[in-house]
């Protein structure tokens, strides 16, 4: 059982990271489009500093997985 709630942690991890992915690209596709927009830029970076977290947590279970 603590085998199958570990896989659940580390999907739900990956997953996060792939979901704040996508968000950050809509958001940048919108900025280029909009460069100038106080609002989007905002998004952006709060979506970055997100999308980085979740790739550090991705990377690190990752790297014990392996």
């Amino acid at each position: 059982m603590l085998k199958r709630l570990s896989k659940d942690k580390v999907r739900r991890i990956h997953k996060r990271y792939d979901k704040a992915r996508l968000e950050l690209n809509v958001i940048q596709e919108k900025l280029m489009l909009d460069p100038i927009n106080i609002q989007l830029q905002e998004q952006e970076q709060m979506l970055r500093k997100g999308y980085h977290d979740a790739l550090s947590a991705s990377l690190l279970l990752r790297k014990q997985e392996g």
